[in-house]
Order: structure tokens, then sequence, then C-alpha cells
């Protein structure tokens, strides 16, 4: 279920995905992951106050010391176009060490291109990833 919720939100297709992620929630009630997906969907179809509601529910939780509650924090304030908020709970679950890969998330696509955004996505003297895979390996043979 939650496969489905989150495959059918990549993909652009959020009124599909709403209700696997509601079903997924109700499972596991505890979920950051599926609390943070019904806050961005939410988001992405202008409602803002539901959104806002799942951003709070999270922020209440307790740090798990992995930063997954800020990052789906950060998922919703990017949906919701609010750069700053967005940039301040990156910058916090980063300070927690979080072990999610946040740099390559496609909810962040709204921050792409933020000077803020890309300075803590490649610090300096950190290598620049160029190109796609598939490029980068054939450059390798």
């Amino acid at each position: 279920v939650g496969l489905l919720a989150d495959a059918y939100s990549t993909v652009g297709r959020d009124r599909e995905a709403w209700p696997y992620a509601l079903r997924y929630r109700a499972r596991s009630e505890d979920s950051v992951w599926a609390m943070g997906l019904l806050g961005v969907i939410a988001a992405r179809s202008n409602r803002r106050a539901v959104a806002l509601a799942y951003s709070d529910s999270l922020a209440s939780r307790h740090s798990d010391g992995k930063g997954q509650a800020m990052l789906s924090r950060a998922r919703i304030a990017a949906a919701l176009h609010d750069t700053a908020a967005a940039m301040h709970l990156i910058r916090q679950a980063s300070a927690e060490r979080s072990q999610v890969m946040w740099q390559h998330d496609s909810d962040f696509e709204e921050l792409r291109g933020y000077s803020d955004y890309e300075n803590l996505r490649n610090p300096e003297g950190a290598p620049r990833k160029r190109g796609t895979l598939a490029s980068l390996l054939a450059r390798s043979r």
C-alpha cells in the first residue's frame, strides 16, 4: 500500500496516491513517512490547511536522531513554496545527521536553483556530479 502511494505520488498522480497513503497511515499511525507524504500531497492539491496540520503533527514528534520528521516537514514546506521554512528544516535535519539522502529527493524540486539549497546540496570542495547515471557509466568504460 505504501509503495503504491509513493509510486503514484512520484509520477504526479496525487489523486490516486491519497487513498493509499491514508490506508498506510491507518495501518501505521506513527508513520512519519505517511504523514509527510499526505502533507505533500495536500500541499500540491492546494489544501494548505491540511498540509500544515500534517506538518504540525510531525513537529510534535520527538527527534529520532535521524531527522526523518524534519525532512518530512521540509518536503511539505517546499510543496507549499515556503523556501525559507524548507531550508531551515533541511539544515536542522542535516545537523541531526539525517540518514536520508535528501540531496536527490524529488520533493525538493521546488528548491532547485535556489543558491542556499544548491550550496547545502554541494558544499564547497565537494565533487559535483554531472550527467545521468548512464552517461557516468559510459565514461567509466
